[in-house]
This record gives structure tokens, C-alpha cells and sequence, in this order.
């Protein structure tokens, strides 16, 4: 932008010479007429000496002649110098309009990677908190006193499974002493309970299971975690790259 600038005062530099040499050059002109009526005057006055008169019109009308071919030439350098700050100029702007709309385009695409990254992140980070709540909701120490109550009050998940069925045993409804065997025998007729019994019958949850689902989601945490933190520095490496671009002029 400083070369821009620069060519531009040279430019107006050399267009305000040549308005300066085109004034000096009427002056001149407007010098030899006047000139030109002087002699032609002091030639009717002086009639006596015709010859010499002459001579001394003819030395100040080349004197004037050769001055006025010096400042034509001068003009016409003047003049070409001009045309080419001119050319040079033009070129310039070209070349400055082209790297602006490439430094444009490259803007557009770092602020796009950069709301693609916010994206992941947002992403990211929902899978993150809804795996650091399924860890603390398998975390948490069921208190019961009974099977029965473990039942009621613990909802479990099948491995391999992402939804958490509803067992369609009511306890509500059991009564009687036997309370603990009906509702062994109505929960064995449940396909989907039976999967949560051990093969002898009682009523115990597989914890090995709910283990191995434990450590599967905390991998899960602990992997999310890691490309969290590779989208926020993948995040601030754009934001340091748009720092380091020029200010738009």
C-alpha cells in the first residue's frame, strides 16, 4: 500500500510539471510575438540601418526558437514518464486487488473450518456429559433390603442394548406371604427379565455384566474427552491463524 501511495504522489508530482511546462511554453510563445511586434516596431523606427535591425531580430527570434524546441522535448519526457507511473500504477492496483480477494477467500475458509470445529465440539461435549451421567447413574449404591425392592428400584441395561426396558412384573399387586417366590416365578416368565437372572433361578442381577458395561462407557468417556480436547486445539490453531493475517485496508 505504500508503493500505491507513493506512485501516486510521483504521479501528481509529474502533472503538475507538465500543467507547469505547457504555462511556460505559452509564456514563450506569447515572449516571441511579442518580440516579433517589438522588432517589427523598432524596425520603423530605425530606417536607417535596415540590415542591422534585422540581424539582431533574427539572433533573438532563434535564441527564442531554440529555447522553445528545449521546453517541447522536456514536455514530451515529461509526458512519458507519466504514461508509464500510470501503467505501473494500474498493474499494481491489479496485483493488490488479487491478493485481497485470495486473503478474502482464505478468511472464508478458516471462519468455516472454525464453525465446523464448534460444531464438533458442541457434539463432543453433549456425548461427553450424557456418558459422565450414565458413569454417576451406574455409579450410584442401590440400598435395598430385598430382591424384590432391587427390582423396583433399579432399572438395568441389557450389554449390547441402548434402551432400558420396563419389567411388565406390577409388585403392587403381590400380597401374600410367598411374596418373594410369586414374584420370582412371574419375573422368570418374562423373556426380558430372565436375561437379568442367573441360570440357577435366584434373584440376582448379573453384576458382570453391568461391568463390563461400566468399563465400556467409561473407555467411551475417556475417548470423547480426548477428541474434545483435540477440536478445542484444533480450534485455537485457526484462531491463531487468522490472527497473524494483515488488516483489511
Amino acid at each position: 500500500m505504500i508503493i500505491a501511495f507513493t506512485f501516486e504522489v510521483e504521479n501528481r508530482r509529474l502533472h503538475e510539471a507538465s500543467i507547469r511546462l505547457e504555462q511556460e511554453n505559452d509564456d514563450l510563445a506569447q515572449k516571441v510575438v511579442t518580440g516579433k511586434i517589438t522588432l517589427r516596431s523598432s524596425l520603423d523606427q530605425v530606417g536607417t540601418s535596415p540590415s542591422l535591425c534585422t540581424t539582431y531580430a533574427e539572433d533573438e527570434v532563434d535564441t527564442l526558437s531554440r529555447e522553445l524546441q528545449r521546453t517541447k522535448e522536456h514536455l514530451v519526457q515529461v509526458e512519458d514518464e507519466k504514461r508509464k507511473q500510470q501503467e505501473e500504477t494500474t498493474q499494481l492496483k491489479h496485483i493488490f486487488r488479487r491478493e485481497l480477494e485470495k486473503a478474502e477467500s482464505e478468511l472464508k475458509k478458516t471462519n468455516a473450518i472454525i464453525d465446523e470445529y464448534k460444531q464438533v465440539e458442541r457434539s463432543h461435549q453433549r456425548s461427553l456429559n450424557s456418558s459422565v451421567l450414565a458413569v454417576k447413574s451406574w455409579d450410584k449404591p442401590v440400598s435395598a433390603k430385598c430382591p424384590a425392592e432391587i427390582i423396583t428400584r433399579t432399572s438395568f441395561t441389557l450389554p449390547g442394548c441402548s434402551v432400558r426396558p420396563r419389567c411388565p412384573v406390577s409388585l403392587g399387586s403381590v400380597r401374600s406371604p410367598d411374596r418373594l417366590h410369586l414374584l420370582q416365578r412371574k419375573a422368570m416368565g418374562c423373556d426380558r427379565c430372565r436375561r437379568v437372572f442367573g441360570r440357577n433361578d435366584s434373584m440376582r442381577p448379573q453384576r458382570a455384566g453391568l461391568d463390563v458395561e461400566k468399563e465400556s462407557l467409561k473407555a467411551q468417556l475417556r475417548e470423547l474427552e480426548t477428541e474434545l480436547a483435540q477440536a478445542k486445539l484444533r480450534f485455537v490453531e485457526a484462531q491463531c491463524e487468522i490472527q497473524v493475517w494483515p488488516p483489511q485496508q
